[in-house]
């Protein structure tokens, strides 16, 4: 307080000390808040792209498996390309009167398949690190020939990457027997 002219005069207000001292514990607390708030929408970012590549395995391994078990015989076989025979038509003998030839194929990160008769490609997965296809014989032996396959596997492994870093991956794996090989 100060005296003017014989009264009194109160200032009020604060100190510079007590406004750095305030403005250190907000900064404090606002850091701390948008720490959890970063880590928090990260962790939500992760749970997406874990979400989506499970979708798209999940698709791709249905189409696989619908195709696999419909499968007559298997074309042509490589570590990253499957092509099968597929029944279209069927005779009153329970005879395939017709067949299509569907390819499962890994190319540039994602998995695709490629209706033969009608060249319709659809894509099953993406963001794919690697995929690849094993050849089994009626005895479960690994074969190299098509012509002595009755089941294939297929293992793929899908990663997500943001700006540079993998974020998620995941492994998939199954074996199927054609129902309708020799």
């Amino acid at each position: 307080m100060k005296e003017r002219h014989g009264q009194r005069v109160s200032r009020s207000g604060f100190t510079l000390v007590e406004m750095l001292f305030t403005l250190g514990i907000g900064t404090f607390i606002i850091t701390g808040v948008m720490t959890s708030y970063i880590f928090t929408v990260k962790g939500f970012c992760g749970l997406s792209n874990y979400n989506e590549i499970q979708a798209d395995g999940r698709r791709g391994l249905d189409w696989f498996a619908r195709d696999l078990r419909a499968g007559m015989a298997v074309a042509s076989c490589t570590s990253n390309q499957l092509i099968t025979v597929l029944p279209i038509t069927v005779g009153s003998d329970g005879q395939v009167t017709a067949s299509n030839q569907v390819t499962h194929v890994y190319q540039s990160g994602s998995w695709y398949r490629i209706q033969g008769s009608t060249g319709q490609t659809t894509l099953l997965a993406k963001n794919v690190a690697q995929l690849t296809f094993s050849l089994y014989d009626t005895a479960g032996n690994i074969t190299t020939q098509a012509n002595r396959a009755a089941s294939v596997q297929l293992m793929a492994v899908l990663k997500k990457n943001v700006q540079g870093n993998n974020q998620t991956a995941d492994f998939l794996s199954a074996r199927l027997r054609m129902r309708n090989a020799p």
